[in-house]
């Protein structure tokens, strides 16, 4: 067009490309950071934050459920390697029945 339309709708279309692949590159360096993190967190915050990309996986929006179906495989399994490494619990002490009495 003579009008310079289309150079304006294919500036704002590049620019928008741009904008998404740098959001997509931030938001692949906060999970990487994150994966870095998983075997310093304490097992509390390794729960919550397991329980959070749960709930977002079922609910949350389509990117929200992209990056926890991309983050449980390994919250999952770092939270299996923390199961594995703890001792065995103690089998608990089992009270005797009281003797009947003889009579």
């Amino acid at each position: 067009m003579a009008d310079g339309r289309h150079t304006t709708e294919g500036k704002a279309a590049r620019e928008a490309a741009r904008a998404k692949a740098a959001q997509e590159a931030r938001e692949a360096e906060a999970r990487t950071r994150l994966l870095a993190r998983l075997p310093q967190l304490p097992e509390e915050d390794l729960k919550t934050l397991s329980m959070n990309a749960e709930r977002l996986e079922r609910s949350g929006t389509a990117g929200q459920k992209a990056q926890a179906a991309a983050m449980l495989p390994a919250i999952r399994a770092a939270l299996a390697e923390r199961e594995a490494a703890r001792p065995p619990a103690k089998p608990r002490a089992v009270r005797k029945a009281p003797a009947a009495a003889v009579g």
